[in-house]
């Protein structure tokens, strides 16, 4: 068996200071002698294929986009409120001397001496590659190149190897630009570079799906063979090869295992770059930045498995996604989902009722964009309450937004992220208030000279909305109350033309506007828009409460059947806290991150923005903070609603019929569940 301590990778010289910091950066993973390893045999034993690693993420500030290797240096490319371009060497992170002047970056290759950025001008049309040296100095080269999608770039000997998707070209340039060759891959899509053997190992994939790796020179291509694998630099001889099932070291003859990732319990989720650190070690950008170290045989221990059932088959590609990135981030958690592609929901529902019944039930469900309420009554689902208060390492403080989806004081499931669907209004004219009732709306219309309430969404669209959502988490409505909101949404308030929301406020033209808050930075956006103060009033509700609403894409519930275990909630936990399970850059369920992205936002995301300030982040904060109705895409009670209300606004029933029939059939439907 090869080495776990440094045979895999080409040795050449790193700082292991380097190693250690990444690791203390992660001490909060634990340390190598409690890692987690899946075994590769049933009796728990290591089978010797590959080595034993571990994977360790990496805290950066920011996402990481893209990673690149250059003698014994490591540069990512971050985005955190614009670019940022750094080096990871002899255990230290620093920032090298980019800025958002320079241009915009599209791809990177490092050398000995830096890395170099291909970056193009504000209107995307003048390209050039620019060297930044590893010691964050001034640029000191640079070359302008006429190549307008490059996609894929390396650097070797002296020459840059371009990928030209216009062109479908391999295009091969000195260091001052100049063009010293082109190579047609023949109808082939490049799918990486790498440096290496005098040239570059160039992955190729054909229209039949067959994929291809060659050694490009400026000769052109040779010593083709069929290889399906993402192709990495070696830092030595060959190349490193990456696919489904590891990592692989080529040299000529057939690829060696590394690392095989179902024997060391990892899964990548998406692995887009690769680079070795020597001794072992490498760097790896998985969604994440991720440190893959070598680990001890005497470390593996099984890994748990948790089981996900999907009721929602319209979710299923998301769920897919999430479970994908908690897998990389949680390696001693392997998730897996349980559904069936062809079903319904409906015909999901009754599966998973057979399924309990039979006791092979999932640890987790998730709803995805359903209404739980068909399920709460059933018993099959855990008070997430209560698996809160029994872990030493969570509080129900550490949720911002939970009352939203509680029913009963009971909390049966949760989102791990959200966003907020609200009503906009001028802070001047309705103040700091996050709640409106019918009266209240109805009041301050009778001031616009010249406009309406609402342009956008749609006042009734956005009222049933509510409705429904107060209605399904069991909220007694007077029969009074409830007719007067259904006689708000029935009067013709829309305007027949459209104006976005932001120029309304500014000419004061309308009262609400609808918007969709993923974080603080979208109303401070609307408001540089609009010129004014604005403040998320939320939708009116029967009795005045906050009628803004928590809309998630997928949220889980934790199996009753299988909550002695653990596995469910740990795998939900996992969901939580890691900021991989937020998909759409949407607002965090969890405190720590919430505040963390709360603070963020105060640096403007790209020139375009500005940053929030003090008093858009504290009024968005106090939102998330008054939530207590959550939306959902699937929603029996919303159907009734929503057939009711289309009835009413065609004229053909009074709001006071309308109420009735509301009230009767959601109270029966609510009983019938229960």
């Amino acid at each position: 068996m090869l080495s776990p301590k440094g045979e895999f990778f080409m040795k050449r010289t790193v700082s292991l200071l380097l190693v250690l910091s990444l690791a203390l950066s992660l001490a909060a993973c634990g340390s190598a002698g409690e890692t987690l390893i899946a075994p590769g045999a049933e009796d728990g034993g290591w089978t010797g294929r590959g080595g034993p690693f571990a994977l360790r993420k990496v805290e950066l500030s920011g996402e990481a986009l893209q990673l690149t290797g250059g003698g014994d240096a490591a540069y990512v490319l971050t985005s955190d409120g614009g670019f940022r371009l750094l080096c990871l060497e002899g255990g230290e992170t620093r920032e090298l001397a980019y800025t958002a002047a320079d241009g915009s970056p599209s791809r990177m290759a490092g050398d000995e001496s830096g890395v170099w950025l291909a970056l193009c001008d504000a209107q995307g049309e003048d390209y050039r590659l620019v060297h930044y040296p590893r010691d964050g100095s001034a640029p000191d080269a640079s070359a302008d190149i006429d190549i307008l999608n490059c996609v894929e770039l390396e650097y070797s000997a002296g020459e840059f190897y371009i990928y030209d998707y216009n062109a479908g070209l391999l295009r091969v340039l000195g260091a001052d630009g100049s063009e010293t060759a082109q190579i047609d891959p023949g109808k082939r899509t490049v799918t990486g570079l790498a440096a290496g053997d005098g040239g570059v190992y160039v992955g190729l994939a054909a229209e039949d799906g067959e994929r291809t790796l060659a050694l490009c020179t400026e000769g052109g291509l040779s010593d083709e063979r069929q290889l399906a694998f993402s192709v990495h630099r070696s830092g030595g001889e060959g190349c490193l090869l990456t696919d489904d099932e590891g990592l692989w070291r080529f040299s000529g003859g057939e690829p060696e295992p590394v690392a095989i990732w179902s024997e060391c319990g990892i899964t990548l989720a998406d692995l887009t770059a690769l680079v070795p650190l020597g001794e072992g070690y490498a760097l790896i950008n998985g969604g994440a930045l991720y440190l893959l170290e070598p680990a001890e045989p005497g470390d593996i221990v099984p890994r748990r498995e948790v089981s996900v059932y999907s009721l929602d088959p319209a979710t299923d590609s998301m769920l897919d996604e999430v479970l994908g990135r908690i897998n990389t981030a949680e390696p001693g958690l392997y998730a897996y989902t349980v559904h069936d592609a062809e079903a319904d929901a409906q015909a999901r529902l009754r599966t998973l009722a057979e399924l309990f019944a039979s006791g092979a039930g999932p640890e987790l469900v998730s709803f995805g964009g359903m209404n739980p309420v068909s399920v709460t009554g059933s018993g099959w689902f855990c008070d997430i309450y209560e698996l809160i208060d029994a872990d030493a390492e969570f509080e129900r403080s550490d949720l911002v937004a939970a009352a939203a989806y509680e029913r009963d004081g009971r909390l049966y499931a949760i989102p791990a992220a959200f966003g907020v669907s609200t009503l906009l209004g001028r802070e001047s004219r309705f103040g700091q208030r996050y709640g409106l009732n019918a009266s209240d709306v109805i009041d301050l219309g009778e001031h616009i000279d010249g406009g309406c309430i609402l342009s956008r969404g749609g006042l009734a669209g956005n009222i049933f909305a509510a409705l429904s959502a107060q209605l399904s988490r069991g909220d007694e409505l007077s029969t009074e109350e409830l007719t007067k909101l259904l006689s708000l949404a029935a009067e013709p308030v829309e305007k027949t033309e459209y104006l976005d929301p932001s120029a309304a406020f500014g000419e004061d033209r309308e009262m609400l506007g609808y918007m969709y808050l993923n974080s603080a930075r979208t109303i401070a956006e609307t408001e540089r828009q609009a010129g004014c103060e604005l403040w998320p009033v939320g939708i009116p509700t029967a009795d005045g409460s906050c009628g803004s609403l928590a809309k998630a894409w997928l949220t889980f519930g934790v199996c009753a059947s299988e909550a002695e275990n653990g596995d469910g909630w740990a795998l939900l936990k996992a969901m939580l806290t890691q900021p991989e399970a937020n998909l759409y850059g949407e607002t965090y369920m969890y405190r720590p991150l919430f505040e963390q992205q709360l603070e963020r936002s105060a640096v403007p995301e790209n020139e375009a923005q500005t940053g929030t300030t003090e008093r858009q982040r504290g009024m968005f904060a106090a939102l998330v903070g008054e939530l207590r109705l959550a939306e959902f895409i699937t929603d029996p009670v919303k159907d009734i609603v929503g057939e009711e209300g289309s009835v009413l606004l065609s004229g053909d029933r009074s709001p006071e019929q309308a109420a009735a029939l509301i009230s009767e059939r959601t109270a029966l439907l609510l009983s019938e569940l229960n």
